[in-house]
């Protein structure tokens, strides 16, 4: 064969790898958007939680309890219909801000994304051993003028929950599109972190009701 031949053959695949590659990373940003974006100042939907300091640090502006009480009461009903049995429910332990990055690339700007992510037990009304770790990961967080907002009326549909239940598991670690060091992308799954190759935690994604904040 030709060596000009092989050299234009071989630019051209390179070129194609490239363009599958950016296609790719496209795709994934697009995904991870969503109509939750705030493009300008919040409505009635967006309930002000939080801060964003001078040195980048998130925290809460009201009260976690009322927070927590929110949450608790939209996975209540969340639960409650004729296919639970026996009836279950979500008590919260702890509740932070988690910040996450939709690509490698983001984090030289510190472009990041935020969940709200509460911690507690998954229980039943019914059968007092019913006792299973979970960890629900909100995705209705944005960030206005410094001002952390979080959507309590998701009308359209927004307001996707990422929940890792233990089935058993003691703790359950969310897994991500990409992690290095301390940075890390969008949630895509769970593991359990206990020695029991048998234990495991159950990934599933919903959409998360009205929350209604008691300030």
């Amino acid at each position: 064969m030709n060596r000009n031949v092989i050299y234009i053959t071989a630019l051209t695949l390179v070129i194609s790898i490239g363009l599958i590659i950016s296609c790719q990373k496209d795709s994934e940003i697009v995904e991870d958007q969503t109509s939750t974006e705030l493009k300008t100042a919040p409505d009635t939907n967006w309930t002000d939680i939080g801060s964003v300091s001078v040195n980048d640090e998130v925290a809460f502006d009201i009260s976690t309890s009322a927070i927590k009480d929110a949450l608790e009461d939209e996975r209540e009903a969340h639960f409650d219909d004729s296919t639970s049995t026996p009836y279950l429910y979500v008590a919260i332990d702890t509740i932070y801000f988690m910040k996450y990055y939709v690509n490698a690339s983001d984090t030289t700007n510190n472009n990041y994304k935020l969940y709200l992510v509460v911690e507690g037990d998954e229980l039943s009304t019914m059968d007092a051993n019913y006792i299973k770790f979970t960890r629900i990961a909100y995705t209705g967080v944005q960030i206005y003028n410094d001002e952390i907002y979080l959507l309590t009326d998701v009308g359209g549909g927004i307001g996707r929950t990422h929940t890792c239940t233990g089935n058993p598991c003691g703790f359950c670690e969310f897994t991500y599109r990409w992690q290095w060091w301390i940075f890390h992308g969008r949630v895509t799954g769970c593991n359990c972190t206990d020695t029991e190759p048998d234990h495991i935690c159950n990934h599933s994604t919903s959409i998360s009701g009205t929350i209604s904040i008691s300030l």
